[in-house]
């Protein structure tokens, strides 16, 4: 049975001529990334939830395809699909219906998602910011978390040879930032 992790986030309103968020996700199945990526969303949103809530559509619609591709490969999913998120009112939004009923801006966009919840395909997941592994694809991170956040999505030691030579360089790099 196949074990799936999908971690979303966003990046509020960060492009100075537009104000649009940058959505950012990673989908992992039994621990390797088959999917990920990074998209100025088309609209202007008016909270880090809304952001949040339009990054998780995006991330809803690639679960909705790979699970339907693997049942039609005769691999049946009965497992949640884990989606970790940072943002707590998002994760409301999810799964609480009066939450939703006071958002209807937001549209068939957070409707996707959220039918997907009421169906058992998805789980929304609390997780700090500090471990929320897909702002590799929204934020600058210091470079010691980019590490981090790349061995634990891509499961290997990355090879950053040439780019410090030890610890103490990657400490004062971590500094300046």
């Amino acid at each position: 049975m196949n074990w799936w992790l999908r971690a979303t986030a966003c990046d509020w309103g960060t492009d100075v001529l537009t104000r649009r968020s940058q959505s950012g996700w990673a989908i992992v199945m039994n621990g390797g990334v088959i999917s990920y990526g990074s998209k100025a969303q088309k609209v202007i949103s008016l909270s880090s939830s809304e952001a949040e809530i339009y990054a998780t559509s995006v991330v809803a619609k690639h679960i909705k395809m790979y699970r339907s591709l693997l049942q039609q490969l005769g691999f049946c999913q009965q497992r949640l699909t884990l989606l970790l998120l940072d943002n707590e009112p998002c994760i409301r939004l999810l799964t609480e219906k009066r939450a939703y009923s006071r958002l209807k801006h937001i549209d068939l966009r957070a409707k996707f998602a959220v039918l997907m919840v009421d169906e058992g395909e998805l789980l929304p997941v609390k997780v700090p910011t500090k471990f929320q592994p897909a702002d590799l694809f929204t934020k600058i991170l210091p470079f010691t978390r980019w590490k981090a956040v790349g061995q634990f999505l891509f499961g290997e030691d990355l090879n950053c040879q040439g780019v410090c030579s030890d610890d103490s360089q990657l400490d004062a790099a971590d500094d300046v930032q």
